[in-house]
């Protein structure tokens, strides 16, 4: 037996490998992906995924994208569930300021890296910028544009104001004959400063953008997404497009307007996506910068959007406990407590369902999240109701909406065996075709 013999392991001509959430490689395309030595690791809580999330065993979780696995090969993750409407789960997760400023956490983008071609996901990744960033100057607008000191210089008729610019005066006016004339410099307080401009310069782009996409278009959300745009810039009617994106390096934290620090960086990521040129808009559709979305934390915001709409006033979101956990949600009147599990499978069965039983448990006996619902130390004996969240698409499920006029315990499905346990299906939005 010739011991030096070794394993060959032939290249995939393929450049580009795509899986589904929670699934794996293709049996031909394993050997080569286990001979590159990736280190793939489960993601933390609230950490960027590495290879989009897949796991050592190399199956993807919950996050969806594109990534490069060396400098020539990569991998695009898609949803499982397919014709997802993301749009609608956009807006829904940036109507209201909680959900709003957790919306960040759940994606990245590296727009430093390699483009990678792609036909299916800039119909994600460019609503999810553009979305975010209409919806982030409409805080900003809220508070009213900030205003700042700005340098001008002008040809006066017969009057001085400022300072003098000799130079320029000398050649402007003296070597033309206009005594008549004065060349000033001087300051005015103004909105016409360089973060505006900059916003500005996004929102034109935007306008444009949106031009090019039909689908966005022909969404039935679409007039929402328009009159973003155009309140937004009415809003911005005195302020110049001119700007160099790079003398915009940052922006000074100021708690009047907090809003600026995300307008900027997503009207940075706007340009970014087309090369800073409205002419590359059409040309790069199909290239995508590598990106990431966690479907599950996408759902979380979604679902927190629909009760909010339908129970106001009655929802806390994200409430901590302790030892840096935080349960989703809780209904304050019916003292529920409340945890989306991005798992479809839940709807036919409970295999598994344990884990996440324990986990909610937990925040059932936890004190913070208890005081937060009223229930005092002295009340031991009381268990509240939990309630599991899980997804299937829209016309696969009994609701889709809400009933404000039921209380939610009246929707779900209690799980045998378990005291105070249900499950309920909120269903995720379906593309219309």
């Amino acid at each position: 037996m010739d011991t030096n013999n070794k394993i060959t392991i032939s290249i995939p001509n393929d450049n580009v490998f795509y899986l589904e959430e929670h699934g794996t490689f293709k049996p031909k395309h394993i050997p080569y992906i286990a001979s590159l030595n990736l280190n793939f690791v489960e993601t933390q809580y609230e950490s960027e995924p590495k290879y989009l999330g897949i796991t050592p065993d190399m199956k993807a979780s919950y996050y969806i994208g594109a990534e490069w696995l060396t400098d020539n090969k990569a991998v695009i993750v898609t949803p499982k569930m397919q014709d997802i409407d993301h749009i609608k789960m956009f807006l829904s997760a940036l109507r209201f300021s909680p959900s709003a400023s957790y919306f960040s956490k759940f994606y990245g983008i590296n727009f430093s890296g390699q483009k990678i071609e792609s036909k299916n996901l800039d119909g994600i990744i460019t609503p999810l910028i553009l979305i975010h960033f209409l919806f982030s100057v409409k805080r900003l607008l809220e508070k009213g544009l900030k205003k700042g000191y700005v340098t001008r210089e002008e040809n006066f008729k017969a009057k001085i104001k400022g300072k003098v610019m000799m130079s320029a005066h000398y050649n402007k006016n003296m070597t033309n004959h206009r005594a008549d004339r004065i060349m000033c410099c001087f300051q005015e307080y103004s909105t016409d400063i360089p973060e505006n401009r900059l916003i500005k310069k996004a929102l034109l782009f935007a306008k444009r953008v949106i031009a090019t996409m039909p689908s966005l278009q022909c969404h039935k959300m679409f007039p929402e997404v328009h009159q973003l745009l155009q309140s937004s810039l009415a809003a911005f009617n005195y302020v110049s497009e001119n700007i160099d994106t790079s003398s915009v390096k940052s922006v000074q934290k100021n708690k009047l307007y907090s809003d600026y620090g995300t307008a900027i960086k997503l009207a940075k990521q706007l340009l970014k996506r087309y090369d800073y040129s409205i002419d590359s808009i059409n040309n790069n559709k199909n290239l995508v910068p590598p990106f990431w979305i966690d479907m599950s934390r996408l759902y979380e915001v979604y679902v927190y959007g629909l009760l909010e709409k339908a129970y106001p006033g009655k929802i806390k979101f994200q409430v901590k406990g302790h030892y840096r956990t935080a349960v989703d949600f809780l209904k304050m009147d019916e003292k529920l407590i409340m945890d989306t599990k991005y798992k479809p499978y839940y709807d036919i069965s409970n295999s598994g369902i344990i884990d996440d039983i324990r986990e909610i448990s937990g925040y059932a006996r936890d004190e913070n999240i208890l005081k937060e619902l009223g229930i005092s130390e002295s009340d031991q004996n009381y268990v509240p109701d939990c309630l599991i969240i899980y997804p299937k698409m829209e016309d696969c499920c009994p609701i889709t909406t809400f009933d404000n006029n039921k209380p939610l315990l009246l929707e779900s499905k209690h799980l045998n065996s378990f005291r105070k346990f249900h499950k309920i299906c909120v269903p995720v939005p379906k593309i219309a075709r």
